[in-house]
């Protein structure tokens, strides 16, 4: 088998995973992870916050989205911006009257416009979403490439944070097969763990 088959077969195996958890499970781990987050240091001293709203299993980011509101936090959300050239995403603000609408994927974005863009180097930190992660910080995506983009310089340009949310069960004990578009995360998020490795710089 492949790289590339393994990865897929990878993806189904654990998102085969993530549908097994109980509603009780989901809320328990988002709860877990919203205080844990919501009293670390590194969330204290930012002040601009890129986020996704959770889609197919992932870890509910509901919670957390509203807390970091409530903590004067300024949210973003990423918005699809796809043509036959280019897969990009640009992240908008996000507040509570906010309206939300469902891209081409079926996942909730910010209705936006120019004024409420943020430029990329000028988010503190960037939470990401992924299917399965490895004791060294390889993350496997959705596939879709959309985040190996936004994450491609971020060790050189060093503008951001980027940090992986997922649930315990999402670790895999086998290493992750990577490719070269893949950029290994420094940091990730789970429930009962942080996972931190100081020389992914």
């Amino acid at each position: 088998m492949n790289k590339y088959l393994k990865r897929n077969a990878l993806r189904e195996h654990f998102r085969s995973i993530r549908r097994k958890q109980t509603t009780q499970q989901k809320n328990i781990a988002a709860h877990k992870i919203t205080k844990y987050i919501i009293n670390s240091y590194f969330i204290k001293q930012a002040k601009t916050i890129a986020l996704f709203m959770s889609f197919n299993n992932e870890i509910n980011t509901n919670l957390l989205i509203n807390k970091l509101l409530q903590n004067n936090k300024k949210i973003f959300l990423p918005v699809v911006k796809n043509s036959n050239k280019s897969k990009n995403l640009i992240f908008s603000e996000y507040t509570h009257t906010t309206p939300l609408i469902k891209n081409q994927f079926n996942i909730q974005e910010p209705q936006w416009n120019q004024n409420t863009l943020i430029d990329k180097k000028k988010i503190d930190i960037l939470f990401v979403p992924l299917i399965a992660f490895d004791q060294y910080g390889n993350r496997l995506g959705s596939g879709g490439g959309f985040y190996d983009i936004i994450l491609k310089n971020w060790q050189k340009n060093h503008t951001f944070i980027p940090i992986g949310l997922a649930y315990d069960c999402q670790l895999s004990k086998k290493n992750i097969p990577t490719t070269p578009r893949d950029i290994a995360l420094p940091e990730i998020i789970t429930p009962s763990y942080h996972w931190i490795w100081h020389n992914k710089k």
